[in-house]
This record gives C-alpha cells, structure tokens and sequence, in this order.
C-alpha cells in the first residue's frame, strides 16, 4: 500500500525571534484617530404619532415605545426626554413650552409641568377592557379631553393630574376630539360615528352622517366649520359647529389619519404620504408631492413655524415647497 503523500511547510523563523518579536510589539503604542460617533435622537426605526408646537421655537413629538423628543429651536436640534414607560404614546397637548399631557397604550397618561425635563405618569379610569387612548386635545377653556377605544372619553380640568371618566361602554372606538363654538365637544369614530355634547360630557347626542366607514380626525375652525375624515380618503363637512354633515368630495382614496385647521385652509395627512389642503371657500384641494421621501403614512398634521410638521411613520416638515425629514434618512 503505497504511503500517504503530504506537505510539512518548515516555519523559516524560529519560535525564539517570533517570542521577542511579540514582546516588543506589546511595548509599541499605537495611535488611533478619534472617532465621534454622534448620538442618534431619532432612529430609523421610531415612529412618532402625535406632534405639538406651543410657541414659535418649541416642537414636542411622542411616540413608539414612550419615546418624546423636544426640540427648543424649530427642529433643528432634537433631544430624547426621560419617560417612565415603553408604552407606546399616542397623542401629546401643550398648554404653552412648560406645561404638557401624553396619552396612549395601556390606559397611559403622563404630564409635564417642567417642559418635559421630568414625566409624572397618572392611571386613566378606563376600566377593564378600554386599554388604548387614542387623541387629546385642549378645549378653549383650558381643560383636555382624550378619546379612547369602547367608547370612552375622558377629561381633565387640572392639566392631566387626574382624569374623569365621562362617558364609556359602548362598541365603539372614538379616534378623535374636536371644540366648536359655545363650548359644544365631539367625537369622531368607528362606523361613520359623530357625537357632541353641550354640556362638559354630562350628556352625548349621536349626529347623523352620510359614512358607515371610520372616522379617523375632526377638527373645527372660529366660524363653526367642521371637517372630518377617514378610511378611503372620505371626508364629511359641517358649517353648522356639527349638528349636521355632508359628503366633500375628495381626491383621494388613501386612508387620512389626522387634520387640522391653518387658517383659511384645512390639513389632512395619511396614508402613501397623502398630504392634503382643502380651501372651503374655493371648494379646491391641492394634494402636495411630498417626493420620493414622503411615500410613508403620517398621523399627526401640525402648522407651525412658517411651516406643517407631519408625524407618523416619519417625522417631517413640509416648508416652502421641500420636505425635510428629521434623523436618519436610511
């Protein structure tokens, strides 16, 4: 049987010299150029669901996983606030840049009265099976309300200390609020639903719509003009502070998530980056080209700065014709 046939490769330094040889590269310091790895406030994977601007420097966005970043000069710098949840936060309403509430998953409500340097987190009387919160907003008189899943609405008249159930139970999932004049408060929700009370929530009256689909935004200017939107791109309209709708025809048919009123016209963001300004006056929709960048879903819609913050899959604002996407754009 023939040998086996195989190669020995002879080291060509011997054990001694490489032994020295590390040795003396251990005494060797070397120099490294200093690297600084800058700290990244907004990631791509966060989401932010709700933004706020109470004055003309001040943005507040709130998020995924209890995330709330502020920034105190018009977004060009953002930093991330301490919050004692990994809840995911829904909606944030500021009464000026010191004084603020969050609303979101499981029942969770936080408030602010230090601009955000510490959370306090506050138990919202949902009860057992109401579990998400979905929007708040301040009335004109300074008190907050929030609107729910199972048909619970709640209120607040001490800037989110406490809260007061004030209607709940029912089949359905209120998904925003919205003041028209003399003091009425409505809700917008599943099933093409609208209900108002005149009466700080002591009783609520269902408002006849022409939808059966959901209601995602509501929102009201001075004169008692009230618009609301939803799945499809439907939206209804009021001039009469919400006591009666009609269809407006839209032109689009993606979902819209959020709407607000700037000035004369009407805002209204959703889904595949639809951003949308309604003139009622003129009856006439301009839906912006956001560009390659804004083909993302938005929540939150917010005018401020010369500007429109959009909140959601992105954080963003819409300025001068250019949108300008904060964070990782990666």
């Amino acid at each position: 049987m023939a040998a086996k046939q195989g190669f020995r490769i002879k080291s060509l330094v011997p054990p001694v010299v490489v032994v020295a040889a590390l040795g003396w590269l251990s005494t060797v310091d070397v120099e490294l150029p200093d690297v600084f790895v800058a700290e990244q406030i907004i990631e791509l994977r966060d989401r932010f669901y709700d933004v706020a601007i109470p004055d003309d420097q001040v943005v507040w966005a709130v998020g995924k996983n209890g995330k709330i970043v502020r920034s105190d000069d018009r977004g060009e710098t953002f930093r991330v606030q301490p919050t004692p949840t990994i809840n995911h936060l829904h909606s944030i309403a500021a009464w000026d840049t010191q004084t603020a509430v969050v609303i979101g998953n499981e029942g969770e409500t936080l408030h602010t009265a230090d601009g955000g340097a510490s959370w306090q987190s506050v138990p919202a009387p949902l009860g057992d099976f109401a579990k998400k919160m979905f929007r708040a907003e301040i009335a004109p008189d300074g008190r907050v309300w929030a609107t729910a899943e199972y048909g619970s609405i709640l209120s607040s008249t001490d800037k989110g200390e406490t809260w007061t159930l004030v209607s709940g139970g029912d089949d359905v999932a209120w998904n925003d609020v919205a003041f028209a004049r003399e003091g009425r408060v409505c809700v917008a929700g599943e099933f093409g639903q609208i209900s108002c009370s005149d009466d700080q929530g002591e009783t609520w009256v269902a408002k006849e719509t022409p939808l059966d689909s959901s209601l995602m935004a509501i929102a009201f200017n001075e004169s008692g003009h009230g618009l609301a939107a939803g799945v499809d791109g439907h939206v209804i309209s009021s001039s009469d502070d919400g006591e009666t709708w009609v269809v407006v025809k839209s032109p689009t048919t993606k979902h819209l998530y959020g709407i607000a009123q700037n000035g004369n016209e009407w805002l209204a963001v959703g889904e595949k980056g639809a951003l949308l300004l309604f003139d009622p006056v003129k009856d006439q929709w301009i839906e912006e080209n956001l560009g390659s960048r804004g083909n993302v879903w938005y929540s939150g819609v917010q005018p401020g700065h010369g500007g429109i913050y959009l909140s959601g899959q992105k954080l963003a604002l819409w300025k001068d014709g250019a949108l300008k996407l904060f964070g990782r754009l990666k």
